[in-house]
């Protein structure tokens, strides 16, 4: 295998980790509020609040290089 193919295989891996991380921790703040309210749990309002976070993440970068 080339450096190149291994390079992006490596970023493809850590994108898809970080996706991963995202979605269960939206998910898990989620049943927690969920269960303080007592609502019922639905999947859509967790791929809805993945998303949101997700193009907030996208849009609103103005931390990320911030000391």
């Amino acid at each position: 295998m080339s450096n190149t193919l291994g390079t992006i295989y490596r970023v493809v891996a850590l994108l898809i980790l970080l996706l991963i991380g995202w979605f269960l921790a939206v998910m898990a703040l989620y049943c927690l509020v969920i269960m303080i309210i007592g609502a019922t749990f639905d999947w859509s309002h967790v791929g809805i609040l993945f998303g949101v976070v997700v193009m907030g993440r996208m849009l609103y970068p103005r931390n990320v290089f911030k000391w």
